[in-house]
């Protein structure tokens, strides 16, 4: 009685449909995950530009506060040099420094969008806004000093001090030359012009004040 004959599996078929799974997959995969790269990479995009935004509403803060306490501490210096003359009035407040925003950027932070975000913008931003928190370190601190002042001494305290405020009004300014730079650089960085209609270039005094 003869052998049974044994059947010859087919493996060609069957290693190349096991191949066309596997592609199918590691394809399904790799697809799954450039859209989830492109979703991060357009929330990113969308993070920066509402940064910009916030920046640029900052930079015009900044430069208001700037063009007020430079124009009090020349109207100070005057007056010191002739007391006997007018003493300046204080339309603002003996100081008036920018209130900014860090809205965005820290929605950025708390969402992750920066880590979709290219390592250099991400590093002058850091630094934009550690400036703007050094700034608003230095408000509050001069703010709790004037006001203890004039707790004290009423009015009188600050205006028989009128050399150190027109110290502390220099200090403001040199800062914000200091961030009015810091957005400029910021601005170029990202492409965008560094001066617009709504916030002129920085004025050629701080140029002086940083001795440029």
């Amino acid at each position: 009685m003869p052998a049974p004959s044994k059947q010859r599996i087919a493996w060609r078929p069957l290693l190349l449909e096991a191949f066309f799974v596997v592609l199918g997959v590691v394809l399904a995969l790799a697809a799954n995950e450039w859209r989830e790269y492109r979703n991060h990479r357009q929330h990113a995009a969308q993070a920066l530009a509402g940064i910009r935004e916030e920046l640029d509403a900052n930079r015009r803060a900044v430069d208001d506060a700037l063009r007020y306490h430079l124009h009090l501490a020349d109207t100070l210096r005057l007056f010191l040099a002739q007391p006997d003359g007018r003493p300046p009035t204080f339309s603002r407040g003996f100081t008036d420094p920018a209130t900014m925003l860090s809205t965005a950027w820290e929605t950025a932070n708390a969402t992750d969008a920066v880590s979709y975000m290219d390592y250099d913008d991400v590093l002058l931003l850091s630094r934009t806004y550690a400036g703007q928190r050094s700034y608003e370190q230095q408000k509050q601190n001069v703010g709790q000093l004037i006001y203890a002042r004039l707790f004290d001494e009423g009015f009188q305290g600050v205006y028989g001090n009128l050399a150190n405020l027109q110290t502390i009004l220099m200090t403001f300014a040199y800062r914000e030359c200091q961030l009015l730079e810091s957005y400029a650089d910021a601005f170029a960085h990202l492409g965008e012009p560094a001066a617009t209609a709504d916030a002129p270039a920085i004025p050629a005094v701080c140029q002086r004040l940083l001795r440029r």
